[in-house]
């Protein structure tokens, strides 16, 4: 008769690391920043263009996630928001972060606002000349609903 004795080791945690979810608009847009995955509250792509004014991403935010308010006006309806756009210049390490930004109102017309619900709002986030390896990340912020959205393009997007 033949014993197979065998010895098993077993590894695992001792515990595990519970980070509170981030509550503050403040503290969710530092997260959308550092974090290493993108956030989809909104939906975002990004095409990298260059032109006669250098480089840029052309940003589209898809329409359906931007909460749009409906204002009747006496000759037509209009829809109102608010974004913030961030561009976020990344070093290729991750540890430090050049940060710009716009604040874009939106009053749009009916027609404005049915091509926006089916093809997004498109905006163009100029890029430094002196960029250098690392990332770009994008983060809208709708002030309406204080929803965000991130999208990362390498830098190596614009070597192409």
């Amino acid at each position: 008769m033949n014993v197979l004795i065998a010895t098993l080791t077993l590894r695992y945690r001792t515990g595990y690391k519970y980070d509170q979810e981030a509550t503050s608009l403040k503290d969710r847009f530092q997260e959308a920043v550092w974090q290493p995955t993108d956030m989809g509250d909104i939906g975002l792509s990004t095409k990298p263009i260059v032109d006669a004014a250098g480089k840029a991403l052309r940003v589209t935010v898809t329409g359906a996630d931007v909460s749009l308010a409906r204002q009747d006006a006496p000759k037509a309806p209009h829809w109102t928001g608010k974004l913030d756009i961030f561009l976020v210049q990344r070093d290729a390490q991750g540890q430090h972060a050049k940060v710009t930004g716009q604040t874009v109102g939106l009053r749009l017309k009916p027609e404005t606002y049915q091509r926006a619900m089916n093809e997004g709002l498109t905006f163009d986030e100029r890029i430094d000349p002196k960029l250098a390896d690392g990332s770009l990340r994008v983060v809208v912020v709708d002030v309406n609903s204080g929803r965000l959205g991130s999208v990362t393009v390498p830098t190596s997007a614009f070597q192409q």
